[in-house]
């Protein structure tokens, strides 16, 4: 017998220990085995040993040597893309519609069956004004192959056909396209940063599968890779030169997703000793079992044994590798091997970045709602399921929009939009960090978001021991204010009294409180929050002008009106109340019943909470 196994890094997962014992079948009548692939990798070198046993171990390796020829290379174009609604990307839907007008030869390789079906099918998406990939395909629609697999879909589970346009999932290996001036364009999934959350779909297995599926244009052509934007690279683990490292850090610094997350250069050769450390790690948090194993008699029961370091490699070492190659980040593995030229059968020709998003005005609280929840609930969900804690991930939900809101340039029916607008989708988006609604009122959501969100700032600063450059936030700074903004509910606390079964506090600020504004200076403080402060510096919340407003009233009418402003402020925002007025020696007065509101369970927005921080 002569054995012959083709693109064995796509078959790792048939190497099992059951399936190997079946092998055994034919031990001594084996004359050779040919083990090919143009990406071997860890778990393949598993292979090799376990197949070499029919050929009394001998192994010979034939390495090709590999030379970029230019006349079959094709030019790569990077398209780092901001909105997860792929299908109605600016950039894709233009790339397409050009190829369908100018009746070009096309495919596209697609990370999971849902993009592929809403690519092809209007009806798989919602309805929009914006031009979606599926109204460029209508043209097309006959000569569509459906390369991914649906039992429920008669028109899918096809292979590769070299004479249709092909959209889906199965190609990524074992196939040649050979057209001349082919657009191969490969879709890969937003990066959602959580080691247990896989949605790489086709791509799980990282680097080895971009390689292949890059390889599949065989011509001359061109490849679109539509990919969200990378992480940054850590400068000082880069390999090359310093003049070389100092220009990939300057690409990466242009195209990096705005984080403080950095990843670092990985090396190919350091994979071994990476699973290796990785296996000693899992062997010796097993010590102590295996003590109490060898201490029981456990004859008669189920066999136990831990799994070997080979059987470790061959189920779990490619997943494993990917989380580490890189940091896990597709995008940077992706551009550092774009612009160091690591692809033989493409070039680097251009970069294009999007910074747009596009939304129906029809349906913009549907529209902006869909996109928060597939860019963060995944987040909730994970937390529901590891039993972590919720506020965990808000600080980060909340970093999310505002880098957003800031770094996006965002249209509503094509058309850039109004200040109104975007301040209305920043409000919305907020919304959804709180309120588990799909109802939005523009004036009732921006007052109760207003509360929250200054309750959460004041609330959660109170609780730090101490503010230093090690904490995660946008604004050291302003935690200080809203730490002496608490100061002044402590004073409320003490000045509130009870009086018939009611808790009451004169509605007129106290002299306390006004001494305690004072001596912090605190016009000062509130003035560089309104200056400096990523939101309330912005329209988003009245606060700003009400202030301002009440000092200039200060100067005509009332020395400390713009003080009785901020006192009615901090009874809004940490207290539920209601004015109640009374006579006393034939006088008036007016006072606030109040409850205390409990903002323990509030999400902290202000900073991503580390426990060495917390009281």
């Amino acid at each position: 017998m002569i054995w012959l196994f083709d693109e064995v890094h796509d078959s790792i997962h048939n190497f099992k220990e059951k399936f190997i014992y079946n092998l055994w079948n034919f031990h001594g009548l084996v004359h050779k085995t040919y083990i090919v692939s143009a990406t071997f990798n860890e778990a393949s070198k598993e292979v090799i040993k376990y197949i070499s046993e029919f050929t009394e171990k001998n192994i010979f390796i034939i390495e090709s040597q590999r030379i970029p020829k230019s006349e079959k290379q094709s030019s790569l174009h990077l398209n780092f893309y901001i909105d997860y609604q792929l299908y109605k990307d600016a950039n894709l839907v233009s790339l397409i519609s050009n190829l369908v007008k100018k009746n070009k030869p096309f495919d596209i390789l697609v990370y999971s069956k849902s993009l592929a079906e809403k690519l092809i099918n209007s009806n798989k998406t919602s309805p929009s004004k914006v031009k979606k990939v599926s109204d460029t395909l209508k043209p097309v629609i006959h000569n569509i192959n459906r390369c991914f697999s649906d039992a429920f879909n008669r028109k899918a589970n096809k292979k590769f056909n070299k004479n249709k346009i092909n959209i889906g999932t199965n190609f990524s290996t074992g196939i040649n396209i050979e057209k001349l001036e082919h657009t191969l364009i490969i879709l890969f999934p937003k990066d959602l940063s959580i080691d247990y959350i896989n949605n790489k779909g086709v791509f799980t297995n990282g680097s080895n599968v971009i390689v292949q599926a890059l390889a599949r244009q065989r011509k001359k052509g061109d490849i679109h890779l539509f990919l969200p934007n990378p992480k940054n690279i850590d400068l000082e683990s880069l390999p090359h030169s310093e003049e070389q490292n100092k220009k990939i850090k300057e690409c990466f610094d242009n195209y990096k997703r705005d984080s403080h997350k950095e990843v670092k250069y990985s090396s190919i050769n350091s994979f071994d000793k990476l699973l290796e450390t990785a296996y000693e790690k899992l062997v010796l948090d097993t010590i102590n079992a295996n003590k109490k194993l060898k201490e029981n008699n456990r004859e008669g029961l189920n066999r136990l044994s831990y799994p070997t370091k080979e059987i470790f490699i061959l189920s779990q070492g490619e997943k494993y590798i990917t989380k580490e190659f890189f940091g896990g980040n597709l995008s940077a593995y992706i551009l550092w091997a774009s612009f160091t030229n690591q692809f033989l059968n493409c070039k680097l020709k251009a970069i294009n970045s999007s910074t747009k998003l596009n939304f129906d005005k029809d349906n913009l609280i549907d529209n902006v709602s869909d996109f928060f929840y597939t860019e963060i609930e995944a987040l909730n969900k994970t937390v529901e399921e590891f039993n972590l804690f919720d506020s965990f991930f808000e600080y980060e939900k909340f970093e999310f929009i505002c880098n957003l809101m800031s770094d996006t340039k965002i249209y509503i029916d094509g058309v850039k939009c109004s200040s109104y607008y975007k301040n209305k989708i920043h409000l919305m988006l907020l919304k959804a960090l709180y309120f588990n609604s799909d109802e939005f009122s523009l004036k009732q959501v921006k007052s109760d978001l207003y509360e929250r969100y200054l309750g959460s700032c004041i609330f959660h600063s109170k609780n730090l021991k101490e503010i230093n450059n090690d904490l995660i936030t946008k604004d050291l700074l302003s935690i200080e204010v809203f730490k002496k903004w608490f100061e002044f509910i402590d004073v409320i606390d003490n000045l509130i009294v009870e009086k018939k079964g009611k808790k009451i506090i004169l509605k007129d600020v106290s002299s306390e409180f006004i001494d305690k504004f004072i001596a912090l200076n605190f016009d000062k403080e509130l003035a560089y929050l309104f200056d400096n402060h990523y939101i309330l510096s912005t329209e988003l919340f009245q606060l700003k002008d009400t202030y301002y407003k009440a000092t200039k009233d200060s100067d005509k009418k009332n020395p400390n009106h713009h003080i009785q402003t901020f006192y009615n402020e901090c009874i809004r925002i940490f207290y539920n109340s209601k004015t109640w007025t009374t006579s006393k020696d034939k006088s008036k007065i007016t006072y606030y019943i109040v409850n205390k509101i409990d903002l323990s369970s509030i999400p902290n927005l202000v900073y991503k909470p580390l426990p060495q921080y917390i009281l």
